[in-house]
């Protein structure tokens, strides 16, 4: 029930529908994950880049778990990363790696008069980015080619229902 809230964000950013996979990869769409080394919701945002992006993580608030504010804030990123790159596979690379990394990968391989590709620079990542893009490239091209009847019914609209506070409030209670 997350994702139609997902693919309608990148719809009206006319951004590639294969980011909707990220969270799919990051954290199977649980906006309470919680990495071991601490990224968080189904983003799967760290504290820094969260705040970097203007995300809430505070005692209270953990904007990183709102799936609304995080998805806007992981399309805002995801397009930076893009503009740094030029490149879908390079940004969703430093989605995972991290975009210094990634640029200094780049621009090594360029300097050596190499393809800049993350097909070319895949190697000389860890194995989990290494292996992150083709996960999320895998996903869409199931989902691609899959028979209709095989998929579940989601209903195309989201089913998520905002609810306004006028205080910071313990859900639990």
């Amino acid at each position: 029930l997350l994702l139609p809230v997902i693919v309608q964000a990148i719809e009206e950013r006319g951004l590639p529908m294969e980011l909707a996979m990220v969270p799919l990869v990051e954290s199977a769409l649980n906006c309470h994950a919680q990495s071991v080394v601490a990224a968080t919701g189904c983003w799967q945002f760290m504290h820094g880049t969260a705040k970097d992006q203007k995300l809430v993580v505070s005692a209270l608030v953990d904007q990183r778990r709102d799936l609304l504010k995080s998805t806007d804030a992981a399309l805002d990123y995801l397009q930076s990363l893009h503009q740094q790159t030029q490149d879908w596979h390079l940004a969703m690379a430093a989605y995972n790696w991290g975009i210094g990394r990634v640029l200094r990968l780049r621009d090594a391989a360029r300097a050596r008069g190499e393809d800049a590709s993350f097909a070319n620079l895949a190697a000389r990542m860890p194995e989990e980015t290494r292996n992150y893009v083709p996960q999320i490239e895998a996903l869409k091209r199931l989902i691609a080619q899959a028979d209709p009847d095989d998929l579940p019914e989601v209903p195309n609209q989201a089913l998520v229902q905002t609810v306004p506070l006028t205080r910071d409030i313990d859900l639990a209670l």
